[in-house]
Formats: C-alpha cells, sequence, structure tokens
C-alpha cells in the first residue's frame, strides 16, 4: 500500500478547510431541507435578522468590487449573461410547466433563477486572482439588464 504525504502549510490548510467548511454546510442545509427538516423555533428570530441585512450587504459588497475593478464586454460576457438571466430561468420553467408544477412554484423558482448574479463568485475570484475583470463585468452587466429581463419574467408569471 502506497500512501502519498503532502506537506501542506497550515495557514493554506486552514484557508482550505474554510472554504470546504461552507461548500459542506450548503450541501448539508440542502440535504436537510430535502429530508423535510425544520429550523429550531429558536434561531429563527437570528436567521431572519441576518436574512433582512444580507440584501444590503451584497449591495455594498457590489459596489466595493464594481468599484475596484474595470468593466469590460465582450462576447464571452454576453453569453454568460443571457444564460443566467434568460436561458437558464426559461429553461427551468419550462420544465416545471411540463412535469406539471403548481404555478405559484414555478413563479417562486423562475423568479429566483432570474434575480441578477450574485456577488460571491467576483468576491471569490478577486481572492483567487482569477478572471476577476470577467466576473466583475458579469455581475454589473447581468443586474443592469436584469431590469428588463427580471420585470419580464415577473409580468409574464403574473
Amino acid at each position: 500500500m502506497l500512501i502519498l504525504v503532502i506537506k501542506i502549510p497550515p495557514k493554506l490548510y486552514f484557508q482550505l478547510w474554510g472554504y470546504g467548511s461552507l461548500v459542506i454546510a450548503a450541501v448539508l442545509g440542502f440535504l436537510l431541507t430535502l429530508c423535510g427538516s425544520q429550523m429550531p423555533t429558536q434561531l429563527t428570530s437570528t436567521f431572519d435578522l441576518l436574512g433582512k441585512g444580507a440584501g444590503g450587504v451584497a449591495i455594498f459588497a457590489a459596489g466595493i468590487v464594481l468599484g475596484t475593478r474595470h468593466l469590460s464586454f465582450d462576447k464571452t460576457i454576453l453569453a454568460t449573461v443571457t444564460m443566467k438571466n434568460i436561458v437558464f430561468p426559461l429553461v427551468v420553467l419550462l420544465i416545471m410547466m411540463a412535469v406539471g408544477a403548481p404555478h405559484n412554484l414555478r413563479r417562486l423558482v423562475v423568479i429566483a433563477l432570474a434575480i441578477p448574479t450574485a456577488t460571491m463568485p467576483s468576491t471569490l475570484a478577486i481572492q483567487f486572482n482569477v478572471n476577476e475583470k470577467e466576473l466583475a463585468s458579469t455581475q454589473f452587466w447581468s443586474t443592469a439588464c436584469s431590469l428588463i429581463t427580471l420585470s419580464a419574467f415577473v409580468l409574464a408569471l403574473a
């Protein structure tokens, strides 16, 4: 039996564990929700408060990201924004219509999918120095175009 030992600096190990724990927590939360688990009522008010503040923090983070990066526009960004804002919600809507999902559920899911690109991909790109300009530009154009695309989905599903 061959055992491969890789020496990882302690600082990098804790950084990787932090990112891994975020992914593990998100997957665990998703699985618990699928199993029908409910959050304890004692925690509801805490998470309600966090949820109410998340929108403002996201706008602040988006402003910082967009203010520190040079924005661009090219066919890759156009394709990404089109896929995120129009194609993906439309495909999910068609699938949900085909399987006969209730109208209220279709409306909630499609509107949730049609919202602009989140700030987290841009933040991670900046932290890891990978495609920073492209992700910041995608975030900006997705948000700008969502004024039209999100409104169109809301009207179409009303």
